[in-house]
């Protein structure tokens, strides 16, 4: 191995140039495929940033050209990628984040491989940094619309994109993170109810006859929820589309588990991430939350506990008690926070909920 990190980049670039030149096509690589698999892994290890970014850009390259040698050596050419996503450096993150984009559409993965980047995006998902958030919400967007199988991923990697909203990231020129997850939840909508129209017609005829049935109640909650604007929160000021809802609707369950954990922790910031999240999750699912209630509430009652009085998890959190007395029958929840032993002293909770109940749904009796 060279020690001089001059002479390493020069050989790197070499082979960079090899990649992207129209002048040498993808067969003439085809019989070193392997060996040009394990240099790109040992420049993923290097000390230098620039071998490793330069390595990621390789990686990119060799996805276009030799698509079909990366589907076979996938789990290498993640190896050769992860100490650039892993890394304390920007732009080792970013150029890692592009490189897996592409090796990700060129390859569509299998399960194994997927519990391999799912670890990767978790690391990523703590990101604070807008430029790299944005390129990690982006890579996530392309896959979601453009994977041959998104269906089979939708429930792994949507969750990652509405954890955007707990990230209030800005840019002086750009677009804040919430606003770029709203559209892209948008499109993501789009592209699974055309996948739907497409291969599962039926069902998704049985999902628009549902809507129907609820149109005009869930007009005048909305028209409710619009009143009160502390309810809200940007960009989410009215509601979603019902490609949008559909598709959030269909990966809540992977969501639930891990804000109800974040919510019952003593580290602040993971709290008041998680009750934000729960607002939007909440606006987008409306009362197919209702299933999930029981552990929901008492994470609710732990957090309410132990939440300041005018501090954001409290405000959050009274959010949260709004939309849910806003969208779910009282029967649902009343016999959960009267009766269940877990839930001791609910009531600054039951009091928030039944704020926001419609007066029409307080005159039924609990069964």
């Amino acid at each position: 191995k060279e020690e001089q990190e001059e002479v390493r980049l020069k050989l790197l670039n070499v082979i960079s140039q090899l990649l992207s030149s129209a002048n040498y096509p993808g067969e003439l690589f085809e019989p070193q495929s392997q060996t040009l698999i394990d240099t790109l892994r040992i420049a993923g290890n290097d000390t230098s940033p620039a071998m490793k970014q330069m390595g990621c850009e390789c990686v990119e390259r060799m996805t276009r050209l030799l698509p079909r040698q990366c589907e076979g050596a996938v789990v290498g050419l993640l190896e050769a990628l992860e100490p650039a996503l892993m890394s304390r450096k920007k732009p080792d993150r970013e150029a890692g984040l592009a490189a897996l984009q592409s090796l990700v559409l060129a390859t569509n993965p299998q399960d194994a491989v997927w519990d391999r980047i799912q670890r990767i995006l978790i690391a990523r998902d703590t990101e604070t940094i807008y430029s790299t958030r944005r390129r990690f919400l982006e890579m996530l967007r392309e896959w979601l619309c453009h994977l041959r199988d998104r269906d089979l991923v939708l429930p792994r990697l949507l969750p990652f994109v509405l954890s955007g909203y707990a990230y209030e990231l800005r840019s002086s020129t750009e677009k804040p993170i919430p606003q770029l997850v709203y559209e892209f939840i948008e499109q993501i909508g789009t592209t699974y109810v055309e996948d739907m129209k497409r291969h599962n017609l039926a069902n998704y005829e049985r999902e628009e006859r549902m809507e129907s049935l609820v149109i005009t109640q869930a007009k005048l909650t909305w028209d409710r929820i619009l009143a009160e604007q502390p309810a809200l929160v940007a960009p989410l000021t009215c509601r979603p589309s019902f490609a949008a809802r559909l598709v959030v609707g269909k990966t809540i369950p992977q969501l639930i588990g891990p804000i109800s954990r974040d919510l019952q922790d003593t580290f602040n910031a993971a709290n008041e991430r998680a009750a934000r999240l729960l607002v939007y999750g909440l606006m987008y699912c409306e009362n197919y939350i209702t299933m999930h209630l029981d552990g929901l509430l008492r994470a609710l009652q732990t957090a309410f506990r132990t939440a300041e009085p005018k501090s954001p998890l409290y405000t959050d959190l009274m959010r949260c008690a709004g939309l849910i007395g806003h969208f779910v029958a009282p029967r649902s929840y009343l016999l959960l926070l009267l009766t269940h032993e877990a839930l001791t002293k609910p009531f600054p909770l039951l009091l928030a909920i039944l704020r926001h109940a419609p007066a029409a749904l307080l005159t039924e009796a609990p069964t």
